[in-house]
């Protein structure tokens, strides 16, 4: 018996399946129904993804293209990676090792959706629209705080411990925790650790390349990453999958996408023709804020044409690109390798290319209503549609739906100001304003106390006398107690956290081995440079450094290597450490030599911790030694200065004694006997012996048989026989080439 949900589930995932048979962008087409908000699909984009069901107790292997609901939970495997799409056109894209769960899914006819997703631990990047609705929500709830936000873009980081990072690449992100609420804007970051506030928000660093194409022209552009994640617009849809990367919004022109995570692999550049015309594509790669790769393509465009360039880019491991190729634009029918949900009602209410987007319409009519001249200017439209409430916890979640219902009840005397300002500021501390309002209520009745020249005017309002004999006692003197606590404590806390973004600025080989013997000893250097970004500085790092060998091999740390060291703000510190490496078996082996920093002194944050890794990988082949031995060698037939019959054929047999002196054996080897005659002789055959040695154990003497036909005038003539002998073993080498040959001569009489 099916249930409804998997009776629904199944419908999509068979639509999807269907669609993939003929497209890799799947489009699942719905009407718009009350329940709009509970059709979030899951797209695997690559590897292993798990879903657990609402109440199950163990994961399942992902649908590609199965519906989710409230309660499930998705878990992305390493090398692994997710798309969730939500109904109201939101993404969140899952990174390798990162587990969420769905807290909340809501929608209403109206057009008002509500979003609550718990992140346990991992990296997410979610792309939330901006919503025409201002009671719509969008949340993120972690162990350490909440981020709630709408119109965003922006990364969310769990670490094992439960802490938060939150790094914002466009719009407003509200962030709380510890009872503290903190604004990020856009190119800032903030860090919130379990049971703290969050801290001040610092500003994001630059990446160390980027990559931006810029299209201009009667097309829409869509990036696909070598990741299989893709930036841009499809069908006039905007999509943004990858994490760090920002795009133009509909409407603009030229349409710019700018990556902030380069990648080693091929990107493909698809452009959509949507008329015909001209179209000039600029791509541009930065490393350090350096040009090294650039091309500008032209060319036209037809309506529905379909061109895509290849763009090839050289990127080493610490996302520096070291190259690029970028390809001529080619007519292509496919499409592209991204996973894409749009739904009807969805694609319906959004803009198009050519359309502005409706978020910004509501802003400026009321503010052109009344203080259009000097409004106009200001940035907060821009801002306001990006910002929603946040919530101090799961249990508050209700009630900011009928808290900023009531906040607006002053607002209209407010609304020439802006009524987007007034809109947020109680929304975002909704929860808060009650306990502060409780408090405020008696506090106007003491107010006009203390005052003695408005208390005859404000008589109708005090009520009676015996209001204010009371409470001037009991009540002034709690109400500025807890006032100054809250307000003091929020202030001095993000103040004494200090931040030090430190990283391993490069991790190198130095002078790096090609290859080592079997049963060597060999040491290794490796070079590091640690740097501290700040803020705070001098500080203190631990170094923890490992090393894999393969299963026949072994690499021991040097016994000088540093586990700590102190890092000013803005300087290189060089760190080197040695590893003794030591391999039983012949073969190509990989090493790998790992680093890892984190900040030693109490209390110091660092704010990005992905920069704090670094591996460095050689490559050595291991060599196992046979020392072949060319003992003697001889004419057994005819003797040295015989006579032999003129104008016959006669056979000469050369003997060559071998030994393999090892120590590794048996070995696969060789042989070569050349030979030289005079003149008046002929020789077959002519180019020699040559003879495959095949287990050659070592000490153990073997003769090797060289047979040649002669024939000669009469006269006296001289032959020489040559030998070699060489190792013909894979990562097998002779030690002593100097006794691998041989020489012999004979000199006989023809007549």
């Amino acid at each position: 018996m099916f249930s409804g949900r998997g009776l629904l589930s199944g419908l999509v995932i068979a639509v999807a399946i269907a669609l993939a048979a003929v497209l890799v962008v799947r489009f699942v087409l719905l009407g718009p129904s009350a329940v709009q908000a509970s059709f979030t699909t899951l797209s695997v984009i690559s590897g292993t993804v798990e879903v657990r069901d609402e109440g199950a107790g163990e994961f399942r292997a992902a649908e590609d293209g199965e519906t989710l609901d409230v309660g499930d939970t998705v878990r992305t495997a390493a090398d692994s990676r997710a798309l969730i799409t939500f109904f109201e056109g939101s993404t969140l894209e899952m990174e390798p090792e990162t587990e969420v769960s769905l807290e909340k899914l809501e929608g209403e006819e109206e057009g008002g959706f509500f979003t609550r997703i718990g992140q346990s631990i991992g990296v997410t990047w979610h792309r939330v629209v901006e919503f025409t609705d201002p009671r719509s929500a969008y949340e993120v709830e972690t162990p350490a705080g909440v981020a709630a936000v709408r119109g965003t873009l922006f990364q969310t980081v769990v670490a094992p411990d439960g802490t938060f990072n939150a790094d914002v690449l466009k719009g407003l992100l509200a962030v709380r925790g510890g009872g503290v609420q903190r604004t990020v804007e856009a190119g800032w970051g903030t860090l919130v650790k379990p049971g703290q506030t969050p801290v001040e928000s610092f500003r994001l660093p630059p990446p160390p390349s980027t990559l931006e194409l810029r299209l201009s022209g009667p097309a829409d552009l869509l990036a696909v990453t070598p990741l299989l994640t893709g930036v841009g617009y499809y069908n006039g849809y905007p999509i943004n999958q990858e994490p760090g990367t920002t795009m133009t919004e509909p409407g603009e022109e030229p349409q710019v996408v700018l990556f902030r995570r380069v990648i080693d692999g091929t990107y493909e550049v698809f452009l959509f023709g949507i008329a015909q015309g001209d179209y000039d594509l600029y791509v541009k790669g930065r490393t350090d804020g350096n040009v090294v790769c650039h091309r500008h393509i032209e060319g036209d465009i037809e309506e529905d044409w379909r061109l895509v360039v290849d763009v090839d880019m050289e990127v080493d491991e610490e996302g520096r690109i070291l190259g690029c190729t970028i390809g001529e634009p080619r007519r292509t029918s496919r499409e592209p390798m991204v996973a894409l949900v749009v739904r009807e009602s969805l694609q319906a209410r959004l803009p198009t290319r050519f359309v502005a987007a409706l978020s910004p319409t509501p802003i400026p009519t009321p503010m052109t209503t009344a203080t259009s001249p000097s409004r106009s200017p200001t940035p907060t439209p821009t801002l306001v549609p990006q910002v929603l409430a946040v919530v101090a916890g799961p249990t508050v979640i209700p009630s900011p739906t009928p808290t900023p219902t009531p906040t607006p009840t002053p607002t209209p005397a407010r609304t020439p100001t802006g009524e987007s300002l007034v809109t947020p500021t109680p929304a975002f501390t909704f929860k808060p304003t009650p306990a502060a309002t409780a408090t405020p209520t008696p506090t106007p009745t003491p107010t006009p106390t203390p005052t003695p020249t408005p208390t005859p005017a404000r008589t109708p309002t005090g009520g009676s006398d015996d209001t204010p004999t009371p409470t001037p006692t009991p009540t002034p003197t709690p109400t500025p107690t807890p006032t100054p606590t809250p307000t003091p404590t929020p202030t001095p806390t993000p103040t004494p956290i200090p931040v030090a973004d430190v990283r391993i600025d490069s991790q190198q080989l130095v002078g790096p081995p090609t290859d080592i013997d079997v049963c060597e000893d060999l040491v290794v250097s490796v070079m590091k440079v640690l740097h501290n970004n700040g803020p705070y500085g001098p500080v203190d790092v631990s170094i923890s450094a490992s090393a894999s060998a393969p299963a026949d091999c072994t690499a021991a740390p040097g016994a000088g290597n540093l586990t700590s060291a102190s890092l000013p703000v803005s300087a290189n510190v060089v760190v080197d450490e040695t590893w003794t490496i030591h391999c039983d078996a012949r073969s190509q082996h990989v090493f790998s030599f790992d680093n890892q920093i984190a900040t030693e002194d109490p209390g110091v944050i660092d704010p990005n911790l992905g920069n704090n890794f670094a591996s460095t990988q050689l490559a050595v082949d291991v060599w196992a030694l046979a020392d072949l031995n060319m003992l003697n060698q001889y004419v057994d037939y005819p003797p040295d200065g015989s006579t032999i019959p003129a104008r016959e054929n006669v056979e000469v047999m050369v003997l060559t004694v071998i030994r393999n002196d090892g120590p590794f054996g048996p070995v696969n080897a060789v042989a070569q006997t050349i030979v030289t005659w005079p003149g008046a002789c002929q020789v077959s055959p002519p180019d020699g012996h040559t003879e495959q040695i095949s287990g050659l154990p070592v000490g153990v003497n073997v003769t090797l048989k060289a047979p040649f036909i002669v024939l000669c005038e009469p006269g006296q003539h001289k032959f020489e026989f040559d030998n070699t002998m060489d190792v013909e073993m894979q990562h097998v080498r002779d030690p002593d080439a100097g006794n691998n040959t041989a020489h012999t001569e004979l000199t006989v009489t023809a007549s």
